[in-house]
């Protein structure tokens, strides 16, 4: 495990803590941050202590810190697509406070680097690749991607990330050492891994309409819609078709009729 820069200990199992670093001269340096109120958290009327980790629907995995909601996906909704996910939520707080009292700056490149590191397993060969996808206040959304180099590179799956990212989801959730001893990526809270895959479109039917295949199923609500409204003119003209030929042909032996019985009809030939 790569030491980080800026070390952050914690002080008997709390929130207080210090950071230290190496000076020039290889000797230790180390400042005790200030110790913030660990204010509850009120989310439609139910109290979470801090520190307190629980889900929601919409937004994944939650924590309450120091009062306020850090969870893995953002508020804001964005448009879907299709690939392999890592969404982050980090505290403004913590970033405030490690910002002001330390030389860190939280920086996307530098916690894109250091999670891409911990993904790989240290690795030197780092296959699975992280690419800034959205960036809100208190979240990030990146993309997992392969390297080019990759083994798997040749099927263009990112399934051999899969795994990796869930490990690394999960030690950031639960903090573990390697995440929270690195002054930058202790603020990161709390994560969750996304896999999006749309749905391949089924075969042509016989009269050549082929599925839609899209993000939004109101799409294909409304192309299915057409489809049947198109099914429905084609009947009604069949069977409209269908109708008529009967009637002309009965009209015309009517009249046949009346020419043969009747002498206001008479026949040509006659």
């Amino acid at each position: 495990m790569t030491i980080p820069e800026v070390l952050r200990v914690y002080s008997n199992q709390s929130d207080c803590s210090e950071v230290c670093h190496c000076r020039a001269d290889r000797s230790v340096s180390c400042k005790v941050l200030p110790c913030l109120p660990n204010r509850p958290c009120k989310l439609r009327d139910r109290m979470y202590e801090h520190g307190a980790s629980f889900l929601l629907d919409e937004r994944g995995q939650c924590r309450c810190i120091r009062g306020d909601l850090v969870c893995a996906k953002s508020q804001i909704r964005t448009e879907p697509s299709q690939g392999l996910f890592l969404h982050l939520g980090y505290s403004m707080s913590d970033r405030n406070l490690i910002e002001k009292n330390t030389r860190v700056r939280f920086s996307v490149e530098s916690v894109a680097g250091k999670l891409a590191t911990l993904l790989n397993e240290d690795s030197a060969e780092q296959f699975c690749q992280l690419r800034l996808r959205n960036e809100f206040e208190g979240n990030l959304v990146f993309r997992i991607e392969l390297s080019r180099f990759s083994p798997s590179k040749s099927s263009n799956s990112v399934e051999s990330c899969l795994s990796p990212a869930n490990s690394l989801s999960s030690a950031i959730s639960n903090r573990m050492f390697a995440v929270i001893s690195d002054a930058e990526l202790s603020i990161i809270k709390v994560a969750q891994v996304e896999r999006v895959k749309f749905h391949e479109p089924s075969s042509a039917s016989s009269d050549g309409w082929r599925e839609p295949v899209g993000r939004s199923s109101a799409i294909g609500s409304t192309h299915r819609s057409h489809r049947r409204h198109h099914h429905h003119i084609r009947r009604s003209r069949h069977h409209q078709q269908t109708f008529e030929i009967p009637f002309n042909y009965a009209l015309q032996l009517f009249l046949v009729y009346l020419a043969i019985f009747n002498p206001l009809f008479p026949v040509s030939g006659k």
